[in-house]
């Protein structure tokens, strides 16, 4: 297995109604830090524990800023 956590980010306009794998790691911080490290913009997102299937976190990175 690559890692023990996958982020999913919601997707906007026409695919807002969706989420989109876009990361694995084994350190949730990391993981969210490297993947938004560009980001400019609000992102609705959650990590889901690859083991469990379970949602571990959910959270808007950059909130209010479009």
């Amino acid at each position: 297995m690559t890692g023990a956590y996958t982020l999913f980010v919601k997707g906007w306009g026409d695919d807002e109604d969706r989420y989109y794998a876009i990361s694995t790691g084994d350190c949730i911080d990391t993981l969210i830090n490297e993947a938004f490290k560009d980001f400019e913009f609000e992102a609705i997102y959650y990590v889901m524990d690859v083991n469990t299937l379970e949602t571990v976190r959910e959270d808007i990175f950059l909130e209010g800023c479009y």
